[in-house]
């Protein structure tokens, strides 16, 4: 989890300064990594390759809304909405924080490490889908089952897209949750 602390104006031209949170789970890194073709890193790659000015600010926007919260008061809990990103955005911290990561490539760098789980490398590691039919979630459809086993001898580090991409909705949840 990331703390920023941002200076920025409000509507009425006071300045003030405010912590703010960010933080994305493995889950939603997945789902990040599984929502591009080639994964997120290779799509990113590309874009910053081609000049994409289009595709890059709608990353980073992508990105900074995924990863704002708010910290629950008895610290256990990040919580997420559509509405604490909206009203994030409509803030000029939004405004400035999207600036700092556009025009500021170590801002960017510190961001990105900040906001993903200190230990990702680790899980990511410890994500095995060599598991035998009777450690599969229960409930699964076979079509599932045969899916997962298809994979089976690799850990999920190992996978190529190839793998991930014959492998429907059902499969990559079962998978992702096999940790």
């Amino acid at each position: 989890m990331l703390k920023k602390t941002i200076t920025f104006e409000t509507l009425d031209g006071v300045e003030v300064t405010e912590d703010f949170y960010f933080n994305l789970t493995v889950t939603e890194l997945a789902e990040m990594e599984l929502g591009k073709d080639g994964g997120l890193e290779k799509y990113i790659q590309t874009i910053i390759h081609k000049r994409d000015a289009t595709a890059v600010i709608k990353i980073f926007k992508d990105i900074i809304l995924a990863a704002v919260g708010v910290r629950s008061s008895d610290g256990r809990r990040f919580i997420k909405s559509p509405e604490i990103s909206q009203g994030f955005a409509q803030t000029d911290a939004y405004n400035k924080l999207f600036m700092e990561l556009l025009t500021d490539a170590e801002a960017s760098a510190a961001f990105m490490n900040g906001i993903v789980p200190k230990n990702i490398e680790t899980q990511a590691n410890k994500i095995s889908v060599d598991l035998p039919d009777t450690t599969l979630p229960p409930g699964l459809d076979q079509a599932v089952r045969d899916q997962l086993v298809r994979v089976k001898k690799k850990e999920f580090k190992d996978l190529t897209n190839k793998d991930l991409e014959s492998m429907d909705r059902n499969a990559l949840i079962a998978l992702l949750k096999n940790q």
